[in-house]
């Protein structure tokens, strides 16, 4: 299968349910959470880069909960509640996709910190696990939302959220459905995940994937584990990723990881990216090299259209 060149695991959703999954990559360095995923068959692919680039089954299990979720639960605009609170926590997940004839592997390191005012900060893992690079992504429930790469000092301002994304978002937080949006079939039970109560919520890409996830109300209906399974012809499913909670702390985090990076350098999405390449000493493929161009160039539309202020 094609695999995303810089994934994050939804945008791993931030701060919604759980890439979203995700690095924060996928639809931008400052991506506007997975809202524009793509569902996409795609190709094999083999070279030296594979080892960290995530399975495109991945990607489309982060991008079906959050447009599962958004779908569910958009309602018109009205912003920011003066004196709101919602759950907070840190949470830390591991995303594992299968790499024949080992099994499953670990590919990808998310923590999703919470504060009691709704911000979100999201850290994402970028190359391999043995000497990954970290990018950081903090989210405000007025609609900013802001990417950051802290070991290399550099920042980037992405485009607010819409009244009604970030109308939505307020209410994930701060009224969650107890069913986190699910109607039966598509709701399989109720259960409890790392001490919270969850919806086990399961959907299917006809004749593709089988995604079921376990999301907790109480965090927002954040994903606490989520597997996506390759549906064969014969009817028989084969595991082709997984996503863990290893560590769940509810209270306020580390206040450091919403820092704003008020001295960093702000820089086009175009230029992180080839920063974190470069510094990730990474060979793309021709298929890649293109779709990464794709991507960059559709980022930094993005970003001029937040910043009316560049050419």
């Amino acid at each position: 299968m094609r695999r995303a060149l810089f994934w994050r695991e939804a945008d791993l959703f931030v701060p919604t349910p759980t890439r979203t999954e995700g690095s924060l990559w996928l639809v931008g360095f400052q991506g506007r959470h997975m809202l524009n995923v793509r569902h996409k068959a795609m190709s094999p692919s083999s070279n030296k880069t594979s080892h960290i680039l995530v399975a495109a089954a991945v990607v489309i299990a982060a991008g079906a909960i959050v447009s599962f979720y958004f779908g569910k639960t958009l309602h018109p605009p009205g912003i920011v509640h003066a004196q709101l609170r919602v759950e907070p926590f840190l949470l830390e997940r591991t995303l594992s996709e299968r790499r024949p004839p080992a099994g499953l592997s670990p590919s990808l390191a998310v923590s999703i910190a919470r504060r009691s005012d709704g911000t979100t900060a999201t850290v994402e893992s970028v190359g391999p696990l043995a000497s990954p690079r970290f990018v950081r992504k903090l989210a405000f429930l007025d609609g900013r939302v802001l990417s950051l790469v802290d070991s290399m000092r550099i920042k980037s301002t992405g485009p607010r959220l819409s009244e009604e994304e970030a109308g939505s978002l307020i209410q994930s937080l701060t009224v969650p459905s107890p069913d986190c949006g699910a109607k039966t079939p598509e709701l399989l039970r109720h259960d409890t995940y790392s001490g919270q109560e969850v919806a086990v919520i399961q959907s299917l890409i006809p004749n593709k994937y089988r995604v079921t996830y376990w999301m907790a109300p109480k965090l927002g209906c954040e994903a606490l584990y989520y597997t996506t399974e390759e549906i064969h012809a014969d009817g028989t499913f084969t595991l082709v990723s997984e996503a863990k909670t290893s560590r769940l702390v509810l209270g306020d985090p580390d206040p450091r990881l919403f820092d704003l990076g008020e001295a960093y350098e702000e820089v086009k999405p175009s230029e992180a990216r080839r920063r974190l390449l470069a510094d990730l000493n990474l060979k793309l493929s021709p298929e890649e090299l293109k779709r990464y161009e794709d991507e960059t160039r559709a980022d930094d539309r993005r970003y001029r259209r937040g910043r009316p202020e560049l050419p």
